[in-house]
């Protein structure tokens, strides 16, 4: 199983869980790497990604109504929000 990957389980329809899970494979790399310009910590990207991914979840409807260059924008926004606000927190 990919890591975070278990994140998705608790999504009830089936559908929007294959969504998620499709949109976590194809850009967590990506998200990973632009959550490491905000922390040094592969770790500490690795739960920004995660905490985001989370949020995300309540957005599905809104996610599936983009196309994919909209979706990816749409992600990098949500990590970089969800960095921020971590290092807010460590302050």
């Amino acid at each position: 199983m990919v890591p975070g990957i278990i994140l998705f389980e608790a999504i009830e329809n089936q559908d929007d869980r294959d969504f998620m899970e499709s949109l976590y494979k194809r850009y967590y790399k990506m998200l990973f790497y632009k959550a490491r310009n905000y922390c040094q910590d592969p770790e500490t990207a690795e739960d920004i990604v995660h905490d985001a991914f989370e949020k995300l979840i309540q957005k599905i409807p809104l996610l599936r109504s983009f196309d994919c260059c909209r979706i990816r924008a749409y992600l990098v926004s949500t990590v970089r929000n969800t960095a921020i606000t971590k290092s807010a927190k460590w302050k």
